[in-house]
């Protein structure tokens, strides 16, 4: 008997390389993020995952570490 695999929700683990990261911040930065984005013409999520990318293409060229906080 072979397994059902759903086509909904999270893909499974190894199937896409994503994974999702949990972030406080305050809600006057996340007024300011949202408006960042709109005026891009993204989420709030793509936003920040072009973000992120463009952050440690910079450091992958620079050499320099990422770091995590503060």
């Amino acid at each position: 008997m072979t397994k059902k695999i759903s086509k909904r929700g999270r893909p499974r683990l190894g199937s896409k390389r994503m994974v999702t990261v949990g972030v406080r911040i305050e809600p006057t930065e996340r007024d300011r993020l949202e408006a960042l984005a709109q005026a891009r013409g993204l989420s709030l999520c793509a936003y920040l995952r072009d973000l992120v990318r463009h952050e440690l293409g910079e450091n992958q060229t620079s050499g320099s570490p990422v770091r995590a906080c503060g």
